[in-house]
């Protein structure tokens, strides 16, 4: 029978492991190797408690390979204040231009 870890403790070797694991994922160029499942069998316990109780240890992993909500979220983020900004220099080039017409009309109404 396995011996229980206390949370603190397994924390610490759930996030050894990553880290080992992590490191063979960057010399060998394949992040794919990076799991929660993989992480929980070299661990010796289930992926569910891990995603149950290290939350961490998954956004861990899902931050490695690229997949996190968070990852995700500020590419969106960076998506809309990229589109904000050319929608705030097309205002400015239409400004431009209102006022280059009201100064061709303005133009027009003393000349006639």
């Amino acid at each position: 029978m396995r011996e229980r870890l206390d949370k603190s403790t397994r924390l610490k070797r759930l996030n050894l492991i990553c880290r080992r694991i992590e490191m063979e994922a960057e010399r060998t160029g394949n992040r794919r190797i990076v799991s929660v499942l993989r992480v929980a069998r070299e661990a010796g316990v289930s992926n569910s408690l891990i995603h149950n109780h290290y939350p961490e240890i998954s956004e861990r992993v899902r931050v490695f390979r690229g997949t996190s909500a968070a990852i995700k979220e500020e590419s969106e983020l960076e998506r809309v204040l990229r589109e904000n900004s050319q929608l705030r220099l097309q205002v400015a080039e239409l400004r431009k231009e209102n006022v280059l017409l009201a100064s061709q009309k303005a133009t027009r109404s003393f000349g006639a």
